[in-house]
């Protein structure tokens, strides 16, 4: 998005060459615009009215038994429901989030190369999501915090992100 919406002198500044907490602002924006319904039902098509083999494909798999074809846009009831089931896990999606958040702070902010090899990262991480983000894992039968590696799902603490894992939020 900041490539598309961008218009910069220098190309240093261009796309998303920009500060750290504004680099998800315009997917954000996206996101947010896209799921209100009236736009959500105005760029949805059902995929029988995209070809004639798009809508052979349908007949052949999903349209059989049935007497017409169904609308090609959305309907508003379906849309309104999707809106309301769209917000059923946020609060667990926002506690994941600051659970990422504050694991990415805590392993880019040792204070000495000591305390950086000394670093339990596994446990950090495995307390971390059970205590902020309120799941459980293995570690709940023998409490222990050191298994697996689920940190390495998330590539954002390594490739220019690191440290700022909150601008998500």
């Amino acid at each position: 998005m900041h490539c598309l919406l961008s218009k910069a002198k220098y190309a240093c500044f261009h796309g998303s060459n920009t500060a750290s907490d504004f680099i998800e602002a315009p997917s954000q924006l996206l996101e947010f615009w896209c799921w209100q319904p009236q736009v959500l039902q105005a760029i949805s098509c059902h995929m029988s009215y995209l070809s004639p083999e798009d809508k052979e494909t349908w007949l052949l798999t999903k349209g059989k038994g049935q007497d017409q074809q169904p609308p090609a846009k959305i309907p508003l009831e379906v849309v309104q429901r999707l809106c309301h089931a769209k917000r059923l896990n946020q609060a667990l999606l926002t506690l994941r989030q600051v659970g990422l958040s504050v694991f990415d702070m805590a392993i880019h902010t040792p204070q000495t190369r000591k305390d950086a090899l000394n670093l339990k990262i596994n446990e950090l991480y495995n307390s971390t999501r059970q205590e902020i983000g309120l799941l459980d894992g293995p570690e709940t039968l023998g409490k222990d915090l050191n298994w697996g590696q689920g940190y390495v799902n998330t590539q954002h603490f390594i490739w220019g992100q690191d440290a700022n894992y909150y601008s998500y939020l």
